[in-house]
Formats: structure tokens, sequence, C-alpha cells
């Protein structure tokens, strides 16, 4: 369970508000991983920073992380999209 690990560390990194530590940690491990479901780990990550009112890294995932999933991949995740978008105006 590779993801788990991986998920953990971006979590942390999105809970200190380090984005550009997250462009790096994501651009180069995460990416070059094969076996594992990039879709699963784009939607906790962005639930992640949602919840955490982390609205520049939440925007920088669904400009960047997003545009790069499968269209599979994008499809099975919309949802999650509408309710982050939910959880970011609901606190501000």
């Amino acid at each position: 369970m590779r993801e788990i690990s991986e998920i953990t560390t971006a979590k942390y990194l999105v809970e200190v508000a380090d984005l550009s530590g997250l462009q790096e940690f994501i651009h180069d491990e995460i990416s070059e991983i094969t076996d594992v479901n990039h879709g699963y780990i784009f939607q906790k990550i962005y639930i992640h920073a949602c919840l955490k009112q982390q609205t520049v890294i939440a925007k920088w995932l669904l400009e960047d992380c997003y545009t790069q999933l499968n269209p599979m991949d994008q499809i099975a995740i919309r949802p999650s999209l509408a309710y982050g978008r939910t959880l970011l105006a609901k606190k501000r």
C-alpha cells in the first residue's frame, strides 16, 4: 500500500502550506510511480487541501495535476471537485 504513505506525506505538506514542496513531491515522487491509482491520490490530496482551506494548493492541483489525469479518472473524481468547492466556500 504505497499509496497510503504517499498520501500521508502529501497531506502533511498541505497542512504546513508548502506548495513548492508539494509540487516537487508530486512531480518527483508520485508522477514516477506507475503501480498506483493517481486519481485516488489526487482526490485525497485535493479534498484535504479544501478541508484545510488551502485555496492556492487546491487551485494548483486543479490546474496542473487534474489535467494530467487520464479521462476515466477525471470523470470518476468529478463529484469530489464539487465537494471540494463546497468545502472552500462553506468555511470562508
